[in-house]
């Protein structure tokens, strides 16, 4: 039986952070091991047999954090990336309205204008009052932060299909800096002046590489490993917590002083077997997402310019957000096709299935439907995808299991960290997943403490790389 210091479980963003942390260290013995036969996860890129890139999503390329932007610009070199700044719309009332919505309201009809204006005054005078309690959920802190007006036009349906579960029983605590509160003094006066302020947000510029999608940079970083301390296509069947042994499908054993797991916090629950770990982790809710990756002809590409992507809460269509994938990188289309490609995302969760069979059909529908094609026979080739994980629903009860859960893995040397390894949303970026593998690996050899999963909102308030070119 192999013996390790420390055994790394999964080789996308989380667990590669942990190796190259650990890489960094001289003499300390460790193994990573991937399931799948190629690294980076829910962030890994996809070539299908026509040569269309795709990604698992809407990725794109931001950072909290010095070492994850230093390290992109020296694996994939200062020319190996494309600078964008952020273009993003909502399509609303048959208008496109630039985002974040709230702070664009002059783009929608006069009467929503005036409904979402008004509900956002009342809502912030009520506010001022005291007027209003805390709220319970995210649908009550939907209401008392955005009014009546925007929470209906557009916050409570996108948050619906988005999530694919009930905002009622959804909490606020995660939002962040991943919903503007508005301000309404801003909202009148750019409702007035037709103001067009679109940089809030850590997204609001960002990268992606030239070639190869998002995985391009996690397999550069995988190829900075010892080849000898990565594992691909070992699958983890059980994890003997007491004894600290991993078991793996093809009959080999590891042993490990420190265990860092990146599969989803309830699986990791059931590879351990413990039945008391197991049913609080089954109270986890999760949304799975449907990926339609469509080559398009080059006019639509054309059509939509430089928008990165497009956000869609009505109801009658089946997906959430489209992104204009080929603009992100023109190699995104194989070499020799003049055309675009767009990416497209449907959620569903086990109280709001989709039927697979049709779908891409209803998107492209959709999407004439939309304005964002004008007929279906500009779409030239489809790719379908499925993955399970998706979205780490924060639901009212997750901070109490997480931290439950979290803590009896740590007193057992076992740190579940990742997206779904601390199902923790408002850090499961590429770049927070990176940084809680980096910080995790770090504790397990020097004892230090853990930023990123511990802290979010801290974590999120500190901006030292917005943007990469200050970096070069």
């Amino acid at each position: 039986m192999k013996q390790v210091k420390v055994l790394v479980i999964g080789a996308g963003p989380t667990g590669l952070g942990a190796a190259y942390q650990l890489n960094r260290h001289d003499g300390v013995d460790w193994l990573l091991c991937e399931q799948s036969s190629e690294v980076g996860g829910l962030s890994r890129s996809i070539v299908d047999e026509a040569g269309y890139t795709w990604d698992i999503g809407g990725h794109v390329w931001f950072s909290h954090f010095d070492v994850f932007s230093n390290l992109l610009v020296k694996l994939l070199g200062v020319d190996g990336y494309i600078e964008h700044r952020r273009d993003a719309a909502i399509r609303c009332c048959d208008s496109w309205v630039p985002y974040p919505f709230q702070d664009h309201l002059q783009a929608l009809p006069g009467e929503v204008r005036s409904e979402c204006l008004a509900g956002l005054v009342e809502a912030a005078l009520a506010s001022a009052s005291g007027a209003t309690a805390p709220p319970e959920n995210f649908a009550e802190f939907i209401t008392a932060t955005f009014g009546s007006g925007i929470a209906e036009a557009f916050m409570r349906p996108y948050n619906e299909k988005v999530w694919a579960y009930a905002l009622e029983d959804m909490s606020w605590s995660w939002t962040g800096e991943r919903v503007s509160v508005p301000d309404p003094a801003t909202a009148v006066r750019n409702t007035l002046g037709d103001s067009k302020d679109t940089e809030w947000g850590p997204n609001a510029s960002f990268v992606y590489p030239k070639s190869g999608g998002t995985g391009a940079f996690w397999r550069a970083l995988a190829d900075t490993l010892p080849p000898e301390r990565l594992r691909l296509g070992t699958r983890a069947i059980s994890i003997d917590r007491e004894n600290k042994i991993a078991t793996f499908e093809d009959g080999t054993e590891v042993g490990y002083e420190y265990l860092i797991t990146t599969a989803p916090l309830d699986v990791t629950a059931r590879l351990i077997g413990d039945p008391a770990l197991i049913e609080l982790t089954s109270r986890l809710e999760h949304s799975s997402v449907h990926v339609i990756g469509l080559g398009v002809d080059a006019s639509v590409g054309e059509r939509l310019g430089n928008r990165c992507w497009m956000y869609f809460p009505d109801p009658e269509l089946p997906f959430y957000r489209v992104t204009h994938f080929s603009h992100y990188s023109p190699a995104n289309v194989p070499q020799g096709v003049d055309g675009a490609s767009l990416l497209v995302e449907v959620a569903e969760s086990a109280s709001k299935p989709v039927a697979a069979d049709g779908l891409a059909d209803h998107v492209i529908a959709g999407l004439v439907s939309a304005g964002v094609l004008e007929s279906a026979g500009q779409v030239t080739h489809v790719w379908t995808h499925r993955t399970e994980h998706g979205y780490p629903t924060p639901t009212l009860n997750r901070d109490e299991i997480v931290n439950k859960a979290l803590a009896a893995l740590g007193s057992a040397n076992i740190f579940s960290r990742g997206r779904f390894g601390a199902w923790r949303y408002e850090v499961g970026n590429m770049d927070h997943s990176f940084m809680q593998g980096y910080e995790a690996a770090a504790r397990a050899l020097t004892g230090c403490a853990e930023l990123t999963v511990w802290h979010p909102t801290l974590t999120n308030s500190r901006h030292p790389a917005l943007g990469l070119g200050r970096y070069r």
